[in-house]
């Protein structure tokens, strides 16, 4: 049995042999005469997945060794269909399959896991010259340092896009609060003054005090009143001192200092600032 892939085992150069418990993934090569003792593989199993695993058990408990052979071979990503365009239900017959060996074998693998691992490599079983031997150890250091690099570069890319990303996101989430609480501002200044429907009424200094029980219901209505009921000469004021930070405060001020001196009409007055 010859396979491309192993368990428990360290890596074989190419053209290079190696005797292994249990030889798993494609592809097989299984003699006609084996076929005869051991039978086909596991129809239980079908369509696929691991089943090359339990002939390979099969094998190992009727006496047989099974081997690996390491060639040098490089398919396109396209080639095999499960691997750009797998079946829905793959992972399933997998978790199945694996599940279906490890029930039907259980004290055999238990057996063979105690059981000391040989690792001998072998490799006049293909005649090659030290030249050969060097150029395959270059190619396989080759390989190595391109995938050691390729991984690198992704791993690098990730890391960038996550970074450039995660900035987006931090923005976007920054203005999305901002808007949401635009937004929740002014359903709530709907809420507490607009609920009824009515135009809004121009109540003194001293009545809005009375009809607004929370300084937050009052701090609303003064607001409000600046944009609909402010004489137009204060509201000019208001959007002069709203340039350039200028001062004078919020909407609300200039609604409630107006109706402060509407009511009490003082002759002197002093501002004590911040």
């Amino acid at each position: 049995m010859r396979t491309g892939m192993v368990f428990q085992t360290k890596l074989l150069l190419p053209n290079r042999f190696a005797y292994r418990q249990i030889a798993i993934k494609s592809p097989i090569c299984v003699p006609s005469y084996l076929v005869r003792k051991i039978g086909y593989l596991n129809k239980k199993l079908a369509p696929y997945a691991h089943d090359d695993l339990e002939y390979g058990i099969r094998c190992y408990l009727a006496g047989y060794k099974n081997g690996v052979f390491a060639i040098k071979f490089r398919s396109d990503i396209k080639w095999g269909g499960t691997r750009n365009n797998a079946h829905p239900e793959m992972q399933k017959i997998i978790n199945r399959n694996i599940s279906n060996i490890k029930k039907w074998y259980k004290k055999e693998l238990a057996l063979m896991v105690k059981e000391p691992v040989k690792d001998k490599i072998y490799s006049h079983i293909v005649k090659t010259s030290k030249i050969q031997d060097k150029i395959a150890k270059e190619q396989w250091h080759n390989n190595k340092l391109q995938l050691t690099k390729y991984y690198s570069q992704n791993i690098s890319l990730i890391t960038k896009l996550f970074h450039f990303f995660s900035q987006k996101i931090h923005i976007i989430r920054y203005l999305s609060q901002k808007i949401i609480s635009n937004l929740n501002e002014q359903y709530r200044r709907y809420l507490y003054l607009n609920h009824s429907g009515k135009p809004l009424t121009d109540y003194t200094f001293t009545e809005s005090q009375q009809v607004f029980n929370s300084n937050i219901k009052k701090y609303y209505y003064y607001t409000q009143y600046t944009q609909q009921l402010l004489p137009k000469i204060l509201l000019k004021h208001r959007k002069y001192f709203s340039q350039n930070n200028r001062g004078f405060g919020e909407d609300a001020f200039h609604a409630m200092w107006w109706l402060l001196f509407r009511e009490y009409k003082p002759v002197n007055c002093l501002e004590i600032g911040v």
